[in-house]
């Protein structure tokens, strides 16, 4: 289940990464809520807000993701994450990438600062184990790799058609990875929002630093996205075949 709920939360959080561009589309103040579950059960929730900010002295984003397990499954597997990123509205350069991970008794913070000196952005990471703080190897990656986040906002305002195909490279903080992005089709589909017309998205894991057995990232089978062909391209469902079971998240909120 540990392994299944990471995996899970890949494609909103960690591997949205799209090759730069020119935007079409940019954000206002934005309050969203996502809902993910495992074989059809209802297992956490993930609130974002996005505001317009001043970052680096120039325009840009701060984005604040916090993800919540159901309380009634605790007592399986505690989930409280938060996330939290600064980003450069033209071209989506991560400033600062935080992730505060808290599951059951696994407690790491995952950093990520743009060293302009170095040219590089640089990861690191603390383990944290009866309040005692260890860290972790440093990692870094070249400037042209995306954060998490900032790569969902490049994805939304992205042009998309049919057979299009983004090749592209993000930074997680432990590990570089090059994807693959297809639109596959279209779709019409029905969500406790409403009906949408969509795209649907198939990402691709083609490798990844470190050696295969550690990285969850080779345990995704199948992964689906749903993004609504409407401004602002919200991504509205996503499916995955996780190494046990299926895994499902749906927006059911915005504002």
């Amino acid at each position: 289940m540990k392994c299944g709920w990471r995996i899970a939360l890949l494609p909103l959080i960690a591997l949205l990464a799209w090759a730069a561009g020119s935007p079409a589309a940019d954000f206002g103040t934005e309050r969203l809520v996502y809902e993910f579950g495992w074989q059809n059960i209802s297992a956490a929730t993930a609130t974002i807000a996005i505001d317009p900010a001043t970052v680096a002295g120039v325009p840009g984003y701060k984005a604040v993701v916090q993800i919540q397990g159901k309380p009634k499954l605790d007592w399986i597997w505690r989930v409280r994450d938060k996330i939290s990123v600064e980003t450069t509205a033209d071209k989506l350069a991560c400033q600062r990438f935080f992730f505060e991970q808290r599951e059951a008794s696994f407690f790491l913070d995952t950093e990520i600062r743009r060293d302009p000196t170095a040219n590089l952005l640089i990861g690191s990471r603390t383990r944290i184990i009866k309040n005692t703080r260890k860290a972790l190897s440093p990692k870094d990656a070249p400037l042209d790799h995306y954060d998490p986040l900032s790569a969902i906002l490049f994805l939304r305002r992205s042009p998309l058609s049919i057979g299009q195909q983004y090749n592209l490279k993000a930074f997680d903080g432990k590990r570089r990875h090059d994807l693959t992005y297809r639109v596959i089709g279209e779709e019409r589909i029905k969500i406790g929002l409403g009906e949408f017309d969509t795209w649907k998205v198939q990402p691709r894991i083609l490798r990844s630093t470190g050696n295969v057995q550690g990285s969850d990232v080779e345990k995704v089978r199948q992964l689906f996205l749903w993004v609504d062909k409407n401004p602002p391209h919200h991504v509205l469902r996503l499916e995955s075949e996780a190494f046990v079971g299926h895994i499902y998240g749906e927006l059911v909120q915005k504002n």
